[in-house]
């Protein structure tokens, strides 16, 4: 959608809430190289891309994330953006 002819407003505060049944904390991201060559510190990040856990196909302390014809999948998510003044 385009923002043409809009007014827009400064708001002070932003929130995103996610809810989900499969998030992810962006932990595993802890000590990787980012932006402006900054490690990450511990949870200073998520993964908006709500998923199984990564790599548990080869992990078995996670759970399966293998889906065969007997088994049913239910995936739920919502994002939810909050403005706060």
């Amino acid at each position: 959608s385009s923002l043409k002819g809009k007014q827009l407003r400064r708001v002070p505060f932003l929130i995103m809430v996610l809810l989900s049944r499969s998030p992810m904390s962006g932990n595993h991201l802890y000590k990787q190289v980012g932006k402006d060559q900054l490690a990450y510190a511990p949870y200073g990040g998520i993964a908006l891309e709500c998923q199984m856990y990564p790599n548990a196909m080869n992990l078995s302390q996670f759970p399966s994330c293998i889906l065969t014809p007997e088994k049913s999948f239910d995936h739920f998510i919502k994002f939810r953006l909050q403005t706060h003044e």
